[in-house]
């Protein structure tokens, strides 16, 4: 069985074979709950943060994240911070991966952007909200013609005074 605590808390070092098929079956994962709309668990984009930047070229983990394929948690960041050393290579990583940030996640630590994390309830908000503004008014969509006919012709008859009330 594979060990994801140990794999996890090495973010510095190269995957090896059994990681690369880990990142890529979560990624399929992702993808299909995604196309379900079904939520993940918690710490899952974690995870995959960490796989992807142990598994990826640099460039290839930070294109994942311009289009939305990886998210950005509190959790990787800080880890990313703290575990990668300083080199060169790693501070060009974290200085890109800070600049990838939105701008209330920089100055608070939390993501202020209005963006929600939890996609399928954001899906069904949206989906109700939808369906909200389509929605016809109540008193409108029962109207019978022959009663409003009727009640036209009564009051015409009124106001031209063929007919009391």
């Amino acid at each position: 069985m594979y060990e994801f605590q140990r794999a996890a808390g090495r973010m510095s070092q190269r995957a090896s074979p059994a990681e690369w098929a880990v990142l890529h079956f979560m990624f399929r994962i992702l993808e299909a709950m995604r196309d379900l709309c079904l939520p993940l668990p918690p710490g899952y984009h974690t995870l995959l943060a960490v796989f992807a930047v142990r598994c990826l070229p640099h460039h290839t983990f930070l294109q994942y994240i311009d289009h939305g394929v990886l998210q950005l948690t509190e959790t990787f960041v800080s880890r990313l911070m703290t575990d990668l050393d300083n080199s060169a290579v790693n501070e060009r990583l974290k200085f890109s991966v800070l600049k990838r940030l939105p701008l209330g996640f920089a100055l608070t630590g939390k993501d202020d952007s209005g963006r929600s994390e939890f996609l399928p309830l954001a899906y069904l908000a949206k989906l109700l909200s939808d369906i909200e503004q389509q929605a016809l008014n109540p008193f409108e969509e029962h109207v019978d013609a022959e009663f409003v006919q009727e009640t036209a012709l009564k009051q015409t008859l009124v106001l031209l005074g063929l007919e009391e009330k």
